[in-house]
């Protein structure tokens, strides 16, 4: 019988996690090529802790609302989460049910009209700050 000692167990969830970010931005520079397929890998890896952090100031922690709501970044804009007519939708929020709230926003509960000019309106350099 195997015994896995805490800081194993620590080593094994970090590699697991450090996995995942580089499946998803492999993912994302093949479905933005624009956006993350033109950038050095470092430069999305920041791009995408910045995407992580603002997912989880939101309440975002699975790895399905995280992916969720970086890809809403990607295809909107890396700043539609302050948008007057969708930052309440992410504000508002029941910590327990990520994936109803993630819902709403893919479902277009911000009209049409409110997604557009998050689009219009986003700050591309926004990828980079500093959160």
């Amino acid at each position: 019988m195997f015994v896995f000692t805490k800081s194993q167990m620590e080593g094994f969830a970090k590699y697991a996690e450090e996995a995942f970010y580089d499946s998803l931005l492999r993912e994302l520079r093949e479905d933005y090529p624009q956006l993350f397929g033109s950038a050095p890998w470092k430069v999305g890896e920041k791009m995408l802790s910045y995407g992580r952090k603002k997912a989880k100031k939101y309440g975002f922690t699975q790895r399905n609302t995280i992916t969720g709501f970086i890809r809403l970044m990607a295809a909107i804009a890396p700043d539609f989460d302050e948008h007057p007519d969708i930052a309440p939708l992410l504000t508002d929020r029941d910590e327990a049910n990520q994936d109803a709230r993630l819902e709403e926003l893919f479902s277009m509960r911000p009209s049409e009209e409110a997604w557009r000019r998050a689009m219009l309106e986003g700050d591309i350099t926004a990828w980079l700050d500093e959160e």
